[in-house]
């Protein structure tokens, strides 16, 4: 016989319990409940059978100043043998700070003069391969684009319809859409005829374009004075700063940052979305933000719109917090806060999506050896990852999961901004529509919606197409020289790049050899390595890049300045809270890169079960609801009334609300649940505990 105690929880401090006898139990893996009130003593009363003796109980208070902190179960050998309660505070936004605005030290509005700045040189990391005189289109012996386009990256089946792909990790489609949006905070590179012109002809059989159709392309604005030689190739410059700094939203020029404002805050319409102009001095007819590529499509204009709408927000807790802030102090402030949320969704959210968890060093400071600037195969090949990423179909969904009554977008409808169309369901319908749905998976197949039909109905353009010939265009590396260069190694063979035989075929049947093959085209090809869907070519890029911004910015949030309490709420703020926070999304799964299927009941007493496969997003309602999740990580929520929970596996979050909630958990399948909204007269039951009969925790508040 062992001995454990059974002891009372008071916040903060254990209540003297009694000592008895305990018999081994079987292992009930950690499962957390998170509550709001930690002034509120917490009792719990164990309906122990005879055979299970006893409980242990773990109480974790989270003050303010710990909010942020990541929960650890304990690692004792001990508290294997009983089930563990954890109850930290479940985080909620802790209040600006007043004092920090930064406004005696904004982020210079063109990035500085450093080499993150506006119009600074994108640098290489390979030589360059122009074919001579550091000027001549790259790859002179590698096959037409679109060709390849058509035996590499055709998504069509025999019968020319779209085959659905969708991503094995079941990444959400907001996925693309904030890489995207990022995309423009990132790098902006230019294109005339004046800087050449070097027209893609589809093959004389290509099944989507007609005999003398042409794919129009225009080379990219270079440097002046380069391009002469082989000794001085081509060089672009980057047209904005490279910085997470926002740009996207308040611009890298003096003249669109101020064009950009209304006072403090950001313009912004009467419907919460991002005006355009009216022959607008410094905008003419476009959308009034800080990039002039906002308007590409439907998605990415509402992410614009929703941080317009944070930014705004903030200005408004700032104020309320000290009257006295000047609109400068109230500006800097609120954009500094923007800038530090941006960067926390992209490194905590986004990036372990691409290139695993942990793939970028710590952070140890700001370091001015480090040149922040956007990298050339970065931003011509590796960072395009996401086009393979895009669905063919914008969903705009209602807060129940249903389908919104003006319906679904097709991609190729949705490029441009198009007035109206955002304004007819908001933003919230799209937020909760690409939240649900599933990107396309990361490989090199493309939906026909943009490699047929990009910014056209009937003949568009080939964004595949333009993406090899624009590798070409800047004289970026083979994939083999870009290995070679990175260290990796050459491969010698198509099956050491992908595991998937139609995949080799196809790179075999459109390269013929692999030293022919483009950057771009084989690093999206590769098998995944590191945790994330990425290959190593490009994973290794990837972190090179997203540490140098981190390292060589200035004035990268972690170190700018605040304290440390509003740092670990706002690198502690996800893209679930800002939208749940700027509009009338009021049920979202915690990470919304992850697609979750939404599902909702009535009024009345519904019954709502997860669908095998699928990550599910279930909702009660009013009623006396059960909600029964599946052997997928399951979000449910049970709103008002007294709701059964049934988690079967995962990592679940069960929310409870008014009403008796009883949050049943499958011992043998869990593996970390999450409560939230424990009150009184909730229970949780476990099930499965071995031979033992069920245990129910009761909350006696």
């Amino acid at each position: 016989m062992r001995r454990c105690d059974m002891k009372a929880l008071r916040c903060g401090k254990n209540a003297p319990g009694s000592t008895e006898a305990c018999h081994k139990t079987p292992e009930i893996r950690p499962f957390r409940v998170e509550h709001t009130h930690c002034e509120t003593a917490l009792r719990f009363v164990a309906v122990r059978r005879e055979r299970f003796k006893s409980l242990r109980f773990r109480e974790e208070c989270v003050t303010p100043e710990q909010s942020g902190k990541a929960h650890r179960s304990p690692s004792d050998g001990a508290a294997a043998e009983f089930a563990l309660l954890s109850f930290p505070v479940i985080r909620v936004a802790m209040p600006v700070d007043p004092d920090v605005t930064f406004a005696d030290s904004p982020r210079p509005v063109n990035g500085g003069a450093g080499p993150g700045r506006a119009g600074a040189v994108q640098p290489r990391l390979a030589p360059d391969s122009y074919t001579d005189g550091g000027a001549t289109l790259a790859g002179a012996d590698r096959p037409n684009p679109r060709l390849i386009s058509n035996v590499v990256f055709n998504q069509l089946d025999a019968n020319g319809d779209p085959i659905d792909m969708p991503s094995q990790e079941r990444l959400s489609s907001l996925l693309w859409v904030w890489g995207q949006f990022l995309d423009h905070d990132l790098d902006l590179t230019g294109s005339s005829a004046a800087s050449g012109t070097a027209t893609i002809i589809p093959p004389s059989d290509d099944p989507h374009y007609p005999a003398g159709a042409i794919i129009p392309f225009n080379r990219s604005d270079f440097l002046a004075g380069t391009g002469t030689s082989a000794a001085n190739p081509r060089q672009y410059a980057n047209q904005i700063t490279s910085f997470i700094d926002g740009s996207n939203m308040y611009g890298s020029s003096a003249e669109v940052a101020a064009g950009v404002r209304d006072g403090a805050k950001l313009r912004i319409t009467a419907e919460g979305t991002i005006p355009l102009g009216v022959n607008d001095p410094v905008f003419g007819a476009s959308a009034i933000t800080g990039d002039i590529r906002s308007n590409e499509n439907v998605a990415l204009f509402a992410m614009h719109a929703l941080f317009a709408r944070e930014h705004n927000r903030l200005v408004d807790e700032l104020a309320a917090a000290d009257p006295t802030l000047t609109t400068a102090e109230l500006f800097q402030g609120a954009r500094a806060r923007v800038e530090a949320i941006m960067q926390a969704i992209t490194y905590n959210e986004f990036l372990p999506k691409l290139i695993g968890e942990g793939a970028i060093a710590e952070y140890t400071g700001f370091k001015s050896d480090v040149n922040p600037a956007i990298l050339l195969e970065f931003s011509t090949a590796i960072y395009r990852l996401g086009h393979t990423l895009l669905s063919p179909t914008i969903e705009r969904m209602n807060e129940n999961g249903t389908t919104h009554a003006l319906g679904n977008i097709s991609l190729r409808d949705a490029f441009g901004r198009q007035p109206g169309l955002l304004e007819s369901t908001g933003i919230e319908a799209i937020f909760r529509g690409m939240s649900n749905s599933t990107s396309q998976d990361f490989d090199t197949f493309m939906a026909e919606d943009v490699r047929s039909f990009l910014f056209g109905t009937t003949v568009g353009r080939d964004l595949a197409a333009l993406n090899i010939q624009r590798g070409r265009d800047h004289g970026l590396p083979s994939y083999n020289e870009m290995r070679e260069a990175l260290g990796l190694g050459r491969v010698t063979n198509f099956e050491q790049i992908s595991s998937d035989p139609e995949i080799v075929a196809r790179l075999r049947a459109a390269y013929g050899d692999v030293d022919r093959i483009d950057l771009w085209v084989g690093g999206l090809a590769e098998d995944s390595v590191g945790g994330g869907i990425m290959g190593e070519t490009f994973r290794a890029v990837m972190i090179e890049q997203f540490t140098r911004l981190r390292d060589g910015d200035a004035f990268w949030s972690q170190t700018r300045g605040f304290t440390q309490v509003e740092l670990r709420e706002l690198w502690g703020t996800t893209l679930s809270d800002v939208i749940q926070r700027n509009g009338d999304v009021t049920h979202l799964q915690d990470d919304v890169f992850l697609a979750y299927a939404r599902q909702g009941g009535g009024d009345g007493a519904d019954t709502l079960i997860g669908v095998q496969g699928e990550r599910n997003l279930l909702i009660g309602g009013a009623g006396d609801d059960t909600l029964i999740g599946t052997s997928s990580s399951d979000h449910l929520f049970g709103d008002a009334g007294a709701d059964r929970f049934e988690a079967m596996g995962g990592r679940n979050v069960m929310e409870g609300g008014a009403g008796g909630d009883t949050f049943v958990i499958d011992v043998k399948t869990m593996s970390m649940d999450t409560i939230r909204g424990w009150e009184a007269g909730d229970a949780v039951v476990f099930t499965n505990t071995g031979g033992v009969a069920p245990l129910t925790i009761v909350a006696c508040i």
